[in-house]
């Protein structure tokens, strides 16, 4: 792999030699199946993947992302475009549009034209290759992955290179049709760069690893940046708060769905923190999609309720920064506790001592890989307001000792991260040689 030098958080400055054969038109790639910027894990992802990719293809290179999301969204996110090399094209279709009358006939009769992707066809006449963005979306976290199955299908028949890109896959157990159809259909694809090593060894187990890389997300590969000093009034960041990150989506792993229950509880580990560790608290939303899945409505009514049992106020972070903001505050924090995996991502790729609250493989893998255990990772069956606070106030005590082996372990993480894109040259090398023997 080639590598470059690192800047002091390990993030590379300039190109990587090139792979690939360079090309009279600048490189064009599909970014498929993410979802909307309102997830700034969605936009993590897409930040560092675009670093990844012009690193190691040229910084002339182009993308174009396809995503599934509200139309609403998508225009808003389409003009508040920071990067003038990102085209946005959505996924979904209205109700009752031609297009999903022509899906709901093709179901009913038990064919599949992919006519659902026509929205694409311009887009696979000039792009390198698709990579499957998202983290989760080839797992059971949020339901079958039936249609990512189906775009990769729509675009291996149209002849497009085909990788899952820096996700978790797996395990797919729980669902036996789905198990039995994955393995199949992952061998299909022209590669599977992976985020962590249990999927790794997932994939190992279904016989679906032989194209299979071991990387890193590619949220590492994004750089934090500095907001305008008037977008963080009085956080207090230079008193090194401690973050915490809740999310209203893990209501359904510790409390059964009981969003008042679950809104107490973190509630109550707030309140334990401050009585025990001092005021100095700084709650970080990361996603801010629906009513029912937005951490800064989530936050905002816990620092309500603390306000109510304490007479002290929190500091909530804005909603209105970007991802690269949010890790760059994330950054200036003593410990993080983080339900969000990209908020998590955000706080070890800069050094920030991190507790982990899991509900899936994506967790508990990162934090093997980081940590060689689970230590610093919380499972939801194990979660009360006493013990998530008694665990955030050891990580303060452990605070040296993490910053010191996160120091030791980011700048190879990032490094991996970037690995991926000297991968996927080589993969689109050897196909385009394969053709030409052909």
């Amino acid at each position: 792999m080639t590598t470059t030098a690192p800047t002091k958080l390990g993030f590379p400055i300039g190109h990587g030699k090139e792979v690939a054969p360079r090309r009279k038109e600048p490189p064009r790639f599909l970014l498929a199946g993410n979802g909307s910027y309102q997830n700034r894990g969605c936009e993590a992802i897409v930040r560092g993947t675009t670093a990844i990719l012009r690193r190691t293809f040229g910084a002339d290179a182009q993308f174009s992302l396809a995503e599934f999301g509200a139309k609403n969204d998508l225009l808003v996110q389409r003009a508040a475009e920071s990067d003038h090399a990102i085209s946005h094209i959505r996924l979904n279709y209205d109700k009752y549009s031609s297009v999903w009358l022509m899906d709901q006939l093709e179901r009913r009769l038990g064919v599949n034209t992919h006519g659902q992707y026509s929205m694409l066809r311009h887009e696979v006449a000039r792009v390198r290759a698709s990579l499957q963005v998202g983290g989760d979306n080839y797992s059971l976290d949020y339901g079958r992955p039936d249609k990512f199955f189906a775009l990769d299908d729509y675009l291996i028949r149209q002849r497009i290179p085909v990788f899952i890109w820096g996700g978790s896959v797996g395990p797919f157990d729980l669902d036996p049709e789905v198990a039995s159809l994955a393995p199949a259909h992952l061998n299909k694809l022209d590669g599977i760069f992976v985020r962590e090593s249990r999927t790794f060894d997932y994939l190992r187990r279904i016989k679906a690893s032989g194209r299979a890389r071991l990387v890193a997300d590619p949220a590492f590969a994004m750089a934090p940046e500095a907001p305008r000093p008037e977008h963080i009034p009085s956080l207090r960041l230079e008193q090194a708060p401690i973050g915490l990150n809740f999310s209203p989506l893990m209501a359904r792993f510790v409390t059964g769905g009981n969003m008042d229950l679950w809104t107490g509880m973190c509630t109550q580990a707030i309140v334990s923190i401050m009585r025990r560790a001092g005021e100095n608290v700084l709650l970080v939303p990361h996603v801010f999609e629906s009513p029912h899945n937005d951490d800064g409505e989530f936050l905002a009514e816990v620092a309500v309720r603390v306000r109510l049992e304490t007479g002290t106020s929190v500091n909530v972070m804005s909603r209105h920064l970007s991802a690269a903001q949010i890790k760059w505050i994330i950054s200036r924090c003593s410990v993080f506790v983080g339900a969000r995996t990209h908020a998590t991502i955000a706080a070890f790729s800069t050094g920030v001592p991190t507790l982990s609250l899991a509900y899936s493989i994506k967790a508990r893998g990162l934090n093997q890989d980081i940590f060689g255990s689970l230590d610093y990772c919380l499972d939801p069956k194990d979660m009360s307001a006493e013990v998530i606070a008694n665990r955030t106030l050891d990580l303060l005590k452990d605070a040296p000792r993490v910053r010191d082996h996160l120091a030791s372990r980011t700048p190879a993480l990032i490094a991996r991260a970037f690995d991926a894109g000297d991968y996927l040259a080589e993969f689109l090398y050897a196909r385009d040689q394969g053709r030409e023997a052909c």
